[in-house]
């Protein structure tokens, strides 16, 4: 964003002015270019003096009307944010250089501020731009199991519906807060009036990564829409809470446009874009966490999924720290609640799952593995019987972040895959699964899926 400095000069009675950036980065171990345009033909004596308020020095440095820039040398000020005025004079008013013009002087009225942000080093820049997008990538890729396993199932019969509505919402909510922020300069603005000279905390991989986690529940919602279900749908306790969320949502949307409190105006609606998906990750990790402790197992549950989101959820804090490090800024982490507020949830729960799974449960999978064995073997059967569906759901339990209705049964382990990467990945599904497959879901739902066809056809032509 460009704005136009104009000043009135007594002694010529000409309008002049020049475009200069409102904002500027760089680094403080480099020399930093501001660019000057000028408007309109003038004197030569006029001259622009740069001067950096924080400093309450003499002027950096000076340039005349034949110099399109202005050149901050390197190591004159510490990485931060810096207020920086440009004030024009005339040469022959005087050779000396000028102090630090008072804010309501009159050398103060034709001056116009900005802004220079300067970080310690580009070192530690690229290092915080590998960790963003390192942090982008784990807790994306940990998306796309579900998916793909609904896809080759054509069934999403045992994932957790609740889980995809509070993510929904949750990502919709935080993608507004970090588009709005990030491009949008009034909304930045609104920013600015709570962390005045504060950076921008969005940077483009937090917007990228919310935008295609709601690209990617929009295709998990397109499935849940398509697929065979059996008759799963939202809890009334998940419809519940959506509602009331869009209800106070509302409220506060009309309290802030109406003016009708002090306390609540847009940018307090901006924030709770970011709240709503913090208390949407509360809620989405907990049934997990109790579902495992009911079962002392963790039969059903995908850690390399878990594993993944602790990834990014710790590359999420080590790229907001290294990014306040940097640019000398603590409010890169006091303002960016909603970021820090997500990192920290999963984080959080990812322990608590991964103590479950390697230190306290995880070793009473086998076990539950050998009783379910011996329930199927009990039915005298070569596929799951009727008795399994209820055995599925009340003794065994479904995983409410991964499917848990599974397709492997040629060796008595139908729990032991979920929609891990091991078995997403996995080609081989041979005709003895697949028939396996689709007789779990004659008897969790009524009928066969087929993947696509008639199973008896896909089963005679997978034969062939």
């Amino acid at each position: 964003m460009k704005i136009l400095l104009c000043s009135l000069l007594a002694t010529s009675g000409v309008v002049t002015g020049w475009f200069v950036e409102k904002e500027i980065t760089g680094f403080a171990n480099q020399p930093v270019e501001i660019p000057l345009t000028w408007e309109e033909e003038d004197t030569e004596d006029l001259s622009i003096c740069l001067y950096a308020r924080s400093t309450n020095e003499s002027s950096i440095v000076c340039a005349d009307r034949t110099d399109s820039k202005i050149e901050v040398p390197a190591n004159t000020l510490p990485a931060g944010n810096h207020k920086m005025i440009l004030l024009e004079r005339s040469q022959t008013a005087s050779d000396q250089l000028m102090p630090v013009p008072n804010e309501n002087s009159q050398d103060a009225s034709f001056s116009q501020q900005f802004i220079l942000r300067l970080n310690r080093n580009y070192s530690l820049f690229i290092v915080d731009q590998s960790i963003g997008w390192l942090y982008f990538f784990l807790w994306s890729v940990s998306f796309y199991p579900q998916v793909i396993m609904n896809f080759r199932r054509k069934s999403v019969v045992g994932f957790g519906f609740d889980y995809l509505g509070y993510d929904y919402v949750g990502f919709a909510a935080f993608s507004l807060y970090n588009c709005l922020l990030f491009w949008s300069p009034a909304v930045f603005n609104l920013y600015l009036d709570n962390y005045p000279g504060a950076s921008n905390p969005i940077q483009l991989n937090d917007v990228l990564f919310c935008l295609h986690a709601v690209l990617i529940q929009t295709v998990n919602l397109y499935q849940c829409l398509t697929y065979e279900r059996g008759g799963q749908s939202l809890s009334k306790v998940c419809v519940s809470i959506l509602v009331l969320v869009g209800v106070v949502t509302t409220a506060l949307v009309i309290v802030a446009h109406l003016g009708l409190s002090e306390n609540i105006g847009w940018f307090q609606i901006l924030l709770m874009g970011s709240y709503i998906k913090v208390g949407s990750s509360v809620i989405k990790y907990i049934p997990q966490v109790l579902l495992n402790y009911k079962r002392k197992c963790t039969l059903g549950y995908a850690i390399d999924m878990a594993i993944l989101d602790l990834s990014g959820g710790t590359a999420c804090y080590l790229q907001v720290i290294v990014q306040s490090v940097n640019a000398n800024d603590m409010t890169i982490i006091t303002g960016n609640s909603g970021k820090l507020g997500i990192g920290l949830v999963s984080v959080f729960f990812d322990i608590i799952l991964l103590t479950q799974h390697f230190c306290l449960y995880g070793k009473n999978n086998e076990q539950k593995l050998l009783e379910l064995e011996k329930e199927v073997d009990e039915e005298k059967s070569p596929f799951v019987s009727q008795r399994l569906g209820s055995f599925l759901g009340s003794r065994v339990g479904f995983s409410p972040t991964t499917s848990a209705v599974l397709y492997h049964g040629g060796r008595g382990d139908l729990l032991a895959s979920t929609a891990s990467f091991r078995d997403v990945f996995n080609s081989k599904m041979d005709v003895q699964q697949e028939e396996v497959w689709a007789n779990v879901m004659e008897s969790v739902t009524g009928s066969r899926p087929g993947f696509g066809l008639d199973s008896s056809e896909g089963f005679q032509r997978s034969s062939k």
